[in-house]
Formats: C-alpha cells, structure tokens, sequence
C-alpha cells in the first residue's frame, strides 16, 4: 500500500472519532463546562482549521514554499491538489460547523455517508460506471452511494440502540422498529448522495464533497427530523449559545 492510500485510509477512520467523542463524552470530567467535550473538540478542529489554513495559503502564494511542502508531503496529496487547495481544509471546515450546531447521532450519520458512501460511490462507479453524466459521474456511483450510505446508517442505529436505547435515531424506540428512523437516514444518504453529485472545485478547492457531503446531509436530517416531529428542538440541533455553560 502506497503511502496516499494508507494516508487516505487512516483519514477515513479518524473521521469518525469526531462524532464518537461527543457521543460517548469522552473530556465530560475536564474542566468546569457542561459541554466539555465539544468545547475541546471543536477548539482542537479551529486550530487544525486556522494552522492548515495558514500553511495553504503559504503554499499556494510562495512557489518556494509549495516545493518544499510538496517533497515533506506531496505523496499524501491528490495529484489536483497540489496547485488548489488541500481537501484537508474543506474537511476540517465541515467538521468544525457540524460539531458547532449539531448532535453526535447526526454527525456520526453524515460522517458515514462521507467516508463509507463516497468511496462506495468512487470504486464502483470507476469499474461498473458505463453510463456517465455531463460533469463524469455515474449512475452506477450515485446508487452505490446511497445504498452503502443507508445501510452504514443502518448499521449504526443498531449501534444507537445498544449503547443508548431509546435515543433519537435509535433502530428499536419504544420497543418498535423505528421505521421513520430508518426513512430519515435514507433520504439522508440520498441528499448526501446529491451533494457529492453536485459538488466541485469552486473557490480554489473549497466547495468540495468533503465540504457539502457533512454540511448539506447534517441540514437535511435536521429539518426532517424537525418537521415530522419526531424528536425535540436539543436532539436535532445544538444550542450552540450553550456551549459555555458552566456546571452548577
């Protein structure tokens, strides 16, 4: 395995640290603050943010710079984004916003269907996808996205139902299958699916799938959560003007 693999590889599974230190809440007992771990969280993904930020635009206006970058880090890289911006900025960015405003149950959701849907979407749509659209993509990936998206979200509703029962997108509530449940992720996945269709390069790099596929999925869940009534206003949004409450 080649240095950009394993290092893809690694990224995919650190992804889903994010979701599981709010959800498990893994700094509760450091500090005086309510939401500990977010607080820490999202305070460890703005310095990632700010530094990776800094060292990009280094990068990209000092040709000196970018060469030596370039022989440190260049095998990690796409090929593309060598001369735009590195897909780790997109990616931190919609961590930050997603763990700012929303619940881990919908995090741990739209981090599946960006680090198990898209490279669903990406091996099968390079060997299966004969029939392509106007901007490359297939239909062989799009339904290959949804389908390993919705069963990854699935999966980890079961995984919501061991760990914390009746939660929001538990697959068993009230000793039931949960079946709207069920229903929100996968129209999830097909909004995810959508985003990653639609998304590009704009801005230099930035409006990317690891921008649109977190953000666009996190917002889609919210409202139809919101809108079939399901749950309440605290498990489909985080009242992110709580973020500095101190414990009594």
């Amino acid at each position: 395995m080649d240095g950009f693999n394993f290092a893809r590889k690694l990224f995919h599974w650190i992804g889903f640290f994010v979701p599981a230190i709010l959800f498990f809440d893994i700094f509760q007992g450091i500090g005086n603050f309510v939401h500990s771990s977010r607080l820490i969280l999202l305070g460890i993904l703005l310095l990632i943010l700010i530094g990776m930020s800094i060292i990009e635009y280094l990068r990209l206006h000092h040709s000196g710079f970018n060469e030596f970058y370039l022989k440190l880090f260049g095998s990690l890289m796409k090929e593309a984004e060598k001369n735009r911006m590195n897909g780790v900025i997109p990616y931190m960015l919609s961590n930050s916003i997603i763990v700012a405003f929303f619940p881990s149950q919908i995090i741990f959701l739209v981090m599946a269907y960006l680090l198990v849907g898209d490279p669903f979407a990406a091996y099968f749509g390079a060997k299966y996808g004969k029939y392509r659209f106007y901007n490359g993509k297939s239909l062989v990936g799009v339904v290959s996205f949804i389908i390993s998206s919705s069963l990854a979200g699935i999966f980890l509703m079961y995984i919501f139902h061991v760990t914390y029962g009746d939660s929001p997108f538990s697959l068993i509530r009230i000793g039931n299958i949960h079946w709207m449940g069920i229903l929100l992720v996968i129209l999830g996945a097909i909004s995810a699916a959508l985003a990653e269709f639609f998304s590009g390069h704009a801005l230099g790099g930035l409006l990317e799938d690891n921008l649109l596929i977190p953000i666009v999925s996190a917002v889609v869940l919210a409202l139809l959560s919101y809108f079939t009534s399901e749950f309440s206003n605290q498990e489909i949004i985080f009242p992110i003007q709580e973020i500095f409450t101190k414990k009594v």
